[in-house]
């Protein structure tokens, strides 16, 4: 006679391998990470380097497009410095230049001001933004004039002692929602700009300028 199996038998065993599942998962997200820290590490031009691993990033991140700002030296305003597309390339396009205001008006502006990492599973709701800072809303027409409709966005600080600079990771309107462990990813990757931005702040600015900023 064959007994039947419950559901409690078969439980543990099914957590078992999700949780196994979960664990490889986070060692091959560290894996491709340190990969490609060792890619931008040895490049002697980190712009044309990130442009390299532009595909690398959106798989790595799971995200449709990404944005990368550096600080600027006043101190108000981060510029947009590396952006990552999955759409295809148009020769003709041109490349507008973005600049963020420190100010709690925008979520790339909050993280910058705030240093606070944000994981927002909707930027159309409103509510939820409001509930994040007052002020905080989501500026729809720059993005819905390129027939771009976003939705989940992570925004996380790119910093040491200082604010470098801020990584904005986009899904677009049918996509899932990013999770917490999306936004641990962004945190790490972060981590990683971190310390390309400081190597390529000291390799080209004089033995002062550090402490001044």
């Amino acid at each position: 006679m064959v007994e039947s199996t419950t559901d409690e038998t078969v439980r543990p065993d099914a957590e078992q391998k999700d949780a196994t599942k979960g664990v490889q998962a986070e060692d091959d997200f560290v894996l491709q990470l340190a990969a490609l820290f060792k890619q931008l590490k040895f490049s002697k031009n980190l712009k044309k380097a990130m442009k390299e691993v532009e595909v690398t990033i959106l798989d790595l991140m799971r995200c449709k497009m990404f944005t990368i700002f550096q600080s600027f030296g006043n101190g108000k305003e981060i510029l947009a410095s590396f952006k990552g597309d999955i759409r295809p390339k148009d020769p003709n396009e041109k490349d507008v230049e973005i600049r963020v205001p420190f100010t709690p008006t925008s979520l790339a502006g909050y993280v910058a001001l705030s240093q606070r990492p944000i994981l927002v599973e909707d930027v159309y709701d409103a509510d939820k933004l409001t509930e994040i800072h007052a002020r905080l809303k989501w500026d729809k027409s720059f993005s819905e004039s390129q027939d771009l409709f976003f939705k989940s966005m992570i925004v996380v600080p790119i910093k040491d002692d200082i604010l470098l600079g801020v990584v904005q990771l986009i899904r677009f309107k049918d996509d899932p929602v990013f999770t917490s462990t999306d936004l641990k990813h962004a945190q790490m990757l972060a981590q990683m700009l971190a310390k390309q931005f400081r190597s390529e702040f000291q390799s080209t600015q004089g033995p002062y300028d550090y402490l001044v900023q």
